[in-house]
This record gives structure tokens, sequence and C-alpha cells, in this order.
């Protein structure tokens, strides 16, 4: 399942042939480079424990070669509270993530789920951001 991967995948790939007619094998080198569907300034936000509380964000792009749209978040942990700004539908957002209280160290990863389908394995793609108070 390559559904996961972005930038450079390598793959060796072996078949067998006649060489001087002789069975042998030879070796081909796949080279793709797989660009991100959701590009980001950076994954992750964080906050020192006993920071003011203050909202912080990420912004994230779809590169023009992709139609796809940000359809959901999800997230596990009700210290924070994410919200997904619409800067440009199917092109531009913002992350927004506040968090309730910074007097413990709490952690949690935000998934932002799209609408693009991945046609081998039928999954949609998705970005992971990590958020913490650290």
């Amino acid at each position: 399942d390559v559904s996961k991967i972005t930038g450079l995948y390598v793959q060796k790939v072996y078949i067998e042939c006649l060489l001087n007619g002789k069975k042998g094998k030879k070796e081909l080198i796949i080279k793709v480079i797989v660009p991100d569907l959701l590009v980001a300034e950076n994954n992750k936000i964080f906050w020192k424990m006993g920071d003011e509380i203050v909202s912080k964000s990420i912004r994230i792009k779809i590169p023009d070669q992709f139609h796809a749209k940000i359809s959901s978040i999800i997230f596990g942990n009700d210290n924070f509270k994410p919200v997904l700004k619409i800067i440009e539908e199917g092109r531009e957002y913002e992350l927004v993530v506040t968090p309730i209280s910074t007097k413990e160290k709490s952690k949690d990863v935000i998934h932002l789920i799209t609408d693009f389908r991945n046609v081998e394995s039928n999954t949609l793609k998705e970005k992971i951001f990590n958020v913490s108070i650290e």
C-alpha cells in the first residue's frame, strides 16, 4: 500500500529475460516523486506549560494538480479545540488550535481528512498534525 507515501519513492524490480540466449535477471530501479496532497508550513503546534491560552495556526495548501477538499477533522483530546478555516475552498485552509488549559502536559494528533480517494486502497488521503503542551 503506497497510499501514505509522499516524496521520493524508490522500488527495485527484478525481471526475468533472455540475455545472449541465456535466462537471466535484470534489476530495474523505479524512482517516483509523489507530491504531498496537503502542503503545510509545519506539522506541529505546541505550548509550554503555564503559557497564556492563545490560538496558534498552520496554513495548509493543496497543490494545483490536485482537486480535493478537506472534509473532516478527527481529534481525541478535549483539551484542544481545532477549527478549520477555509481561505479558498479546495486550495487553502488554516488549522487553528486553541488549548482549553495549559496547566498540565497534554498532547493529541489531529487528522485532516480529504475527499481525495486513493484508487489502489480506496482510502481517503489525510494529513496528521501533532499538538502538545510540554
